[in-house]
């Protein structure tokens, strides 16, 4: 579970910095 937290919240600042969609990659990655 952590791991995929980390891992998850890794690619959402990622995706955050690129600006494609913070609720597209949250949904994603829920």
């Amino acid at each position: 579970m952590i791991d995929k937290f980390t891992v998850a919240k890794k690619i959402f600042k990622s995706r955050l910095i690129v600006g494609t969609g913070k609720y597209k990659s949250f949904k994603e990655t829920a």
